[in-house]
């Protein structure tokens, strides 16, 4: 039977979202909320838990700050989400949605309401 053990010092593990594996590699998404903002990042362990890293927080530096997406903080650059999930696809691929610190949806350009974008 193998033993329960707590997460290093640090480590938040999944946040609200269930872990993804490729192979042995466990991907967890997860994030914080404090004064430099709302930031996710990621925690992976490719040894089933024995050992860990952590990736991020995920910097926005492609991102244009507008009135709907605001980043975390100037110096920093990271967007204001939280509660990261990913989404695997047939073909392997992987896709990350989150949770944006926003009231307004968020709209491709040019579209002006919801309707058109297909959200709901």
């Amino acid at each position: 039977m193998e033993q329960i053990r707590a997460l290093p010092e640090g480590f938040l593990g999944p946040i609200k979202n269930k872990p993804v594996w490729i192979g042995k590699r466990m991907i967890c998404p997860s994030s914080t909320e404090d004064e430099n903002g709302w930031r996710i990042h990621f925690e992976i362990s490719d040894d089933e838990g024995k050992t860990w890293r952590k990736i991020g927080p995920i910097t926005a530096s492609e991102i244009v700050e507008t009135d709907q997406v605001k980043f975390s903080n100037q110096k920093h650059k990271t967007i204001q989400v939280i509660q990261p999930t990913i989404l695997t696809h047939k073909d392997g691929k992987l896709q990350l949605y989150a949770v944006p610190r926003t009231t307004a949806p968020l709209l491709p350009p040019g579209v002006k309401t919801t309707e058109k974008a297909g959200v709901r």
